[in-house]
């Protein structure tokens, strides 16, 4: 992609805000940080020429980073590995931001989009996996060291398979050339139907993988071969659970 505007001067961070960013005001706190953060370093991305999909290149390779460090089981390793998990996830509302303001075409954000969600598939069950290595070489639980190569297995694949459900509803009702249904998914996806609750989104926000979540208050504390523990049980029975209604409601959607 050939960069149209190199010389283009770059805004104020105030001006990007307004150009850059959704008029709307967050909901919630954790989003309200992350807009603040974010467009600082999309600031940087700009004067430095990157393009959306190069930013988001960049997620997947610090979030990669993030769980090689997670592997090494030492404790000062896994403070660099929360920090790289903390910009990748940082870095992630910023190829928006650079999109807007580039004004990509239809092709690259198509390409963006195709990115930004291989990269959540790929980078997420890889922490897990990481931590449990690090477990491994690292345990000083009571449990066997083995449990934890078990519960990484679990954990992981267990996410793989709550992604691979997702994109299952897709590819079903394409088939039946139900198109009208795929639109009421995407409704659903994106928040435009049900009302949001205070309490679930904060919990969700603790459960996944985004600031300040059980994966940064664990890793603080030192304790992150019993989250493993309980991400592999979590995410296993989710991951049932999602399975078994997915069955069973699925002609209600």
């Amino acid at each position: 992609m050939k960069n149209k505007d190199r010389g283009r001067k770059i805004p104020s961070v105030k001006e990007l805000k307004k150009l850059c960013q959704k008029p709307e005001p967050p909901k919630y706190w954790r989003d309200r940080f992350l807009r603040k953060i974010s467009i600082r370093f999309t600031k940087l991305f700009l004067m430095l020429g990157m393009t959306p999909n190069q930013v988001s290149f960049l997620v997947l390779i610090f979030g990669i980073i993030s769980a090689l460090f997670y592997m090494t089981g030492q404790y000062f390793y896994l403070l660099i590995g929360l920090l790289f998990h903390h910009l990748h996830f940082i870095f992630d509302g910023c190829d928006g931001e650079v999109a807007r303001f580039r004004k990509t075409n239809e092709l690259e954000d198509t390409r963006g989009v195709y990115l930004d969600g291989m990269t959540h598939a790929i980078v997420i069950p890889l922490l897990i996996m990481g931590m449990a290595i690090g477990s491994y070489f690292n345990n000083f639980t009571p449990f066997p060291d083995a449990t934890f190569l078990i519960a990484g297995f679990f954990g992981g694949y267990s996410l793989l398979l709550l992604n691979f459900s997702r994109v299952k509803k897709y590819e079903v009702f394409t088939k039946k050339g139900r198109y009208d249904i795929l639109k009421k998914i995407n409704r659903i996806l994106s928040g435009k139907e049900g009302k949001s609750n205070w309490l679930r989104t904060e919990i969700e926000f603790l459960l996944g993988f985004e600031l300040f979540n059980l994966m940064f208050v664990f890793t603080i504390l030192n304790l992150v071969p019993y989250l493993v523990l309980f991400y592999a049980i979590f995410f296993t029975l989710f991951a049932i659970r999602r399975f078994y209604l997915g069955y069973k409601n699925i002609e209600r959607i």
